[in-house]
């Protein structure tokens, strides 16, 4: 398998942009600065850029120790039509990028297939954990070197997005997390593991702990206004372990929308990427893997008050959860 020289071959512009999703988390940067380096190897020059903000201490401290650079896209003057995108991590219609008016795009990604867009190439693997695992599968296959700071990075955004490898963990992940283990610099990854964790996120973690219910298996908590999309998702992680949760939803409200991050627990059989779909169809957008999801809601131009809305949120969770349940009892039987 080579998709790498189908992604080179599919670059027909002399700009070409890798696209993250609007709030790159550590996968998102390493897997952009990799392929950022690995088209150099074909002096193919590209800019990596994002549309939010890059909101989390571990990411920008990252980006800082590897000097990679990000432009936001607000910053851009124009980006021309006939630039190639190349989206990483991230897909066309998701709800969670920004859509660039181009016609020439590329994605590379490990999320649930959204149907519906015509990208000239996609290397898109739902069953893979992170998606630094793709792009570090691409330097071995094509024997590419690689340098200590990408194999660094590429290894730290496969801890991350792996839960340190006990989440979701493919094949894949584990080969490329050997081969690229000792190829890093453990002086690096050990200022990139160290005080992790600032003031706002123990108030977003105070705010969940305050909130948390527990209805049918499912558990609710909010983070609190503006929480970083990066740190939902880790408060997620640990609302599922809590006993009884086969579900853990955890959101939280921004001006334009809500947020949301679902993750359900490995024994209980839910699909949380599936029941996020099911269960904000009409009202927002979802999707994911199996045992870790996410999803929006925008605010705009809506009649129901925002208590309203989270309690439709809640039953059609709940319902979706317990009809899941009953199929996997049918089954079972």
């Amino acid at each position: 398998m080579s998709n790498l020289k189908d992604i080179i071959s599919n670059i027909t512009s002399s700009r070409v942009f890798i696209q993250t999703h609007d709030f790159p988390d550590p996968d998102a940067i390493a897997s952009a600065y990799g392929l950022q380096n690995l088209l150099k190897t074909y002096n193919i020059e590209a800019t990596i850029c994002y549309k939010g903000k890059i909101d989390r201490h571990n990411t920008r401290k990252m980006m800082e120790l590897f000097d990679i650079k990000a432009v936001n896209i607000d910053r851009i003057v124009a980006v021309p039509e006939d630039s190639q995108i190349i989206l990483i991590d991230a897909q066309k219609n998701s709800g969670n990028v920004y859509d660039l008016a181009c016609d020439k795009v590329i994605s590379i990604d490990h999320h649930q297939v959204v149907q519906g867009y015509p990208y000239v190439f996609s290397d898109i693997r739902t069953g893979v954990g992170a998606c630094a695992s793709i792009i570090a599968s691409y330097y071995f296959e094509n024997n590419i070197p690689m340098t200590v700071e990408v194999a660094t990075a590429l290894l730290y955004g496969i801890k991350i997005d792996t839960a340190q490898l006990t989440r979701g963990v493919s094949q894949l992940d584990l080969e490329m997390f050997s081969k690229m283990f000792f190829m890093s610099d453990e002086k690096y990854m050990n200022i990139l593991e160290a005080g992790a964790m600032e003031l706002e996120d123990l108030q977003a973690y105070g705010s969940a702990f305050s909130s948390i219910t527990v209805e049918d298996y499912v558990s609710f908590a909010n983070t609190g206004k503006d929480c970083p999309e990066a740190l939902i998702a880790e408060i997620a992680d640990f609302m599922v372990a809590v006993k009884d949760v086969y579900l853990a939803v955890v959101y939280s409200v921004r001006t334009e929308g809500i947020k949301i991050s679902v993750r359900s627990d490995k024994q209980s059989g839910c699909n949380a990427g599936q029941i996020a779909i099911e269960a904000l169809e009409g009202i927002g957008t979802g999707g994911g893997h199996a045992r870790m999801a996410g999803g929006y809601i925008s605010l705009r131009n809506r009649i129901e008050s925002l208590d309203t809305l989270l309690e439709i949120v809640r039953e059609n969770f709940k319902r979706v959860v317990a009809e899941h349940l009953g199929k996997i009892k049918e089954v079972a039987v």
